[in-house]
């Protein structure tokens, strides 16, 4: 697809959207890369350059990336999803904005786009994003929805319809010298195809769940999926109960634990 003219930012210059999945362009992907991603997530959170690199290029198309670039290419944002084809779940995956650019909205109608335009694409089960619980993870005191701010990055998912879901959760390993990553939650952008913000629903079906965290475990630490206590008891958990409550911010009392 061509690159596509994005909004006029606060300070008036327009974006432009590439698809750097669609159109791998490498010295752009690098760039994004070490400008946009490697200042806004943990060690731990953020997969190594050479394996997304490898995921941009892989003709299952599981990875899509969205970028948006300024004057002379200069890298501003970018948001990320895996599709799971097996249990019919989308995961989207990282969504930052270069540290001098932020607090300008961009994040906010990156997503926005994103999300509606992967909806439709791939009518998934389910569209779920991993959050840092702000109970478990306080950010900088510089921090918003932009950095990963875990606070201001609930309320911001919020605001665009997404509810916690109802369920204990922990990322698995993203690569072998890392370590999973505990006191995060899964929201749900959408169910059925449907975007929360456009149905009315108060909980949702557990069974793709529990298939997506095996897809999911065994592509980040398998194959096949694990079987150590932590991941079965974790999988047991979440499918304890058919439907899962869809949680507000203020409701984060109900979500169970491990």
């Amino acid at each position: 697809m061509a690159p596509e003219r994005g909004d006029a930012d606060a300070a008036g210059s327009s974006l432009v959207l590439r698809d750097l999945v669609a159109e791998p362009d490498d010295a752009l992907f690098s760039a994004v890369y070490d400008r946009v991603l490697v200042p806004s997530f943990a060690v731990g959170e953020l997969e190594p350059l050479e394996v997304i690199r490898a995921q941009v290029t892989d003709p299952r198309h599981i990875l899509r990336m969205l970028a948006c670039f300024g004057a002379d290419a200069e890298p501003v944002a970018v948001i990320t999803s895996d599709w799971y084809s097996r249990s019919g779940v989308m995961l989207i995956g990282y969504l930052a904005v270069r540290p001098d650019l932020r607090r300008q909205g961009t994040g906010t109608k990156l997503i926005e786009r994103a999300v509606v335009k992967w909806n439709a694409e791939l009518s998934p089960a389910l569209a779920v994003a991993e959050v840092e619980d702000p109970r478990q993870f306080q950010g900088s005191d510089a921090g918003d929805a932009d950095t990963g701010n875990p606070a201001d990055r609930l309320r911001l998912y919020e605001s665009l319809g997404a509810r916690v879901i109802g369920v204990p959760y922990f990322q698995p390993k993203l690569s072998d010298d890392l370590e999973r990553v505990h006191g995060l939650m899964l929201m749900a952008f959408g169910v059925d195809g449907r975007l929360l913000g456009d149905v009315k629903v108060d909980s949702v079906p557990t069974e793709p769940i529990g298939a997506f965290l095996d897809e999911y475990f065994e592509a980040t630490e398998g194959p096949p999926p694990p079987q150590d206590a932590e991941f079965v008891n974790l999988k047991a958990r979440v499918l304890s109960t058919a439907e899962a409550p869809l949680l507000r911010a203020d409701e984060l009392d109900r979500l169970p634990q491990l």
